[in-house]
């Protein structure tokens, strides 16, 4: 093949010993392909520097080997890491991954929806703003195959994927009650969400079980700003419980942040637990006492569900969290 010569599928399919339309799907992820041959016919047409005509290809296979994720913040440590997993996911089928960051904002939500439509995008994974319209999310799925993603969309019967967020608001207040801690306050998330409501109702219910109350209450929403300026807010009280359960580790690590402006001894004084277990929740100080989100296998699932095309009813996957015992929570006494 002279140089000048770009590499077909014919070439690649010839080199790796397998028929045209096997490496076809090897390549495309249309139709599925023992593993092992999948790898040889990738690994040869990355060697021969092959290319696929994409615009070709959509077009004879009405796919455009591309999946669409709306996410509300990409900056938010949880959902980089969401969205790292699903291209890892979508990869591993030869597809490509198109990322619309909606910005909390159903307006931009919804500009993402109409440019992944028009673009003919396969499939939509979607972690839903506040202000998503189920009639919206019907008319959608009903053109494109839709994932909802760790945010429930009330009234919604399609596919979903999440934590189980209840499950782990009540490991939080199990773990501290198991320290001895009775006076416990919460900073919970933003309550337009239903994953923040889940936690905050799952904390209060928790401490009903075990005979307590919470002590005090602060919200928030998910972003920096805000998280600052209310964990100061709910540190001013800190006289007042001995630990306290954070809506995610972004409000967790604002708490640790102020008690220590305030000089409050950490955990001898306060015990802080947080929800997530982004990469941060490690290395602050102390070390973050939190519940993860198994983030890996919630991008896994999501993947899976929109790839097999069900259609049948929805599937409803709740995955189970865990909790991760560092040195921000200690005993009492």
């Amino acid at each position: 093949m002279a140089k000048s010569q770009r590499p077909t599928i014919v070439d690649v399919a010839k080199a790796a010993g397998v028929s045209v339309s096997t490496a076809s799907n090897a390549l495309t992820g249309v139709r599925r392909v023992n593993a092992d041959t999948r790898a040889k016919v990738r690994r040869i047409a990355d060697e021969l520097g092959y290319e696929p005509n994409l615009v070709a290809r959509s077009l004879a296979s009405k796919r455009s080997g591309m999946i669409g994720i709306i996410v509300p913040d990409v900056t938010d440590l949880f959902l980089t890491e969401l969205v790292r997993g699903v291209e890892r996911a979508v990869a591993e089928e030869g597809l490509s991954l198109l990322i619309g960051d909606s910005g909390n904002d159903a307006g931009r939500e919804e500009h993402y929806l109409r440019a992944f439509e028009d673009r003919r995008v396969d499939g939509l994974l979607l972690i839903p703003t506040a202000g998503t319209k189920l009639a919206r999310l019907n008319t959608l799925a009903d053109a494109v195959p839709t994932v909802v993603v760790d945010r429930e969309v009330y009234g919604w019967t399609g596919d979903f994927v999440s934590c189980d967020h209840r499950r782990g608001g009540e490991m939080m207040v199990d773990h501290l009650v198991s320290l001895g801690h009775t006076r416990i306050a919460q900073l919970a998330g933003d309550q337009e969400l239903s994953s923040a409501r889940a936690r905050h109702a799952a904390v209060r219910a928790r401490m009903a079980e075990h005979g307590l109350a919470v002590v005090t209450e602060g919200f928030s929403s998910f972003t920096i700003e805000d998280a600052v300026d209310q964990a100061e807010r709910i540190i001013n009280r800190a006289s007042t419980f001995s630990a306290l359960c954070a809506g995610d580790d972004l409000l967790a690590l604002a708490a640790l942040a102020e008690a220590h402006r305030k000089g409050i001894a950490l955990p001898d004084d306060l015990s802080i637990v947080g929800f997530d277990d982004i990469s941060y929740s490690g290395i602050s100080w102390p070390p973050l006492t939190t519940v993860r989100q198994p983030v890996d296998r919630i991008a896994i699932e999501a993947t899976r569900l929109l790839l097999e095309r069900n259609v049948g009813p929805g599937r409803h996957v709740l995955l189970q969290p865990e909790l991760i015992v560092r040195e921000s929570t200690k005993a009492t006494g």
